[in-house]
Parts: C-alpha cells; structure tokens; sequence
C-alpha cells in the first residue's frame, strides 16, 4: 500500500461560450426568389473565368534530347506492369 494519500485533484471547468448565429434556412424555407439569387450566384461563381497557371518556355532541343534518351533506354522489366490475362477475369465458357 501507498504511505501517501493522494487527493484528487480539483479542476475548474470552463464555460465554452456557443457563438449564436442567425440559423441558416433550409432548402424547402426558402422562397422562390431567394432560391433564384442563390442559383444564380453559384452559376455566375462557378461559370467565372479561372485564372490559369504561367506556362514556363521548355527548350525544344533539351526536351527532344530527353524523349529521345528516354526511348533509346527504356525502363527495366522491374518497373513494367504486370497485367493478368483476360482468361482470369471472367468465367469459362462451357
């Protein structure tokens, strides 16, 4: 047995304030035009132009140089697939 006595500890506990905000309404609530205003932002926001990514200038001569190395030494048989044959995949025929 323990010669101490442990008492238990004494904890405060914090109160989480619940930030109250206006509830949103549910899709049957709302009214035909607030229905049209919603569709119409989500159609506008999604049929907006995307902005698209720089293209970086490639060397023509280096890429070529690469493809080229590429197909005059392929990959070993380690990095090949290995497929199954199409007689594994489906039932025989009697």
């Amino acid at each position: 047995m323990h010669s101490k006595s442990y008492a238990p500890s004494i904890t405060k506990r914090r109160k989480v304030e619940k930030k109250i905000c206006p509830r949103k309404k549910l899709d049957y609530e709302i009214t035909y035009e607030e229905m049209r205003e919603q569709v119409a932002r989500k159609v506008t926001e999604h049929f907006k132009p995307k902005v698209s990514e720089k293209r970086v200038p490639v060397d023509p001569e280096v890429a070529a140089a690469e493809v080229y190395a590429c197909l005059n030494n392929p990959p070993g048989p380690k990095t090949t697939l290995k497929l199954r044959p199409y007689a594994d995949k489906c039932p025989p025929e009697n």
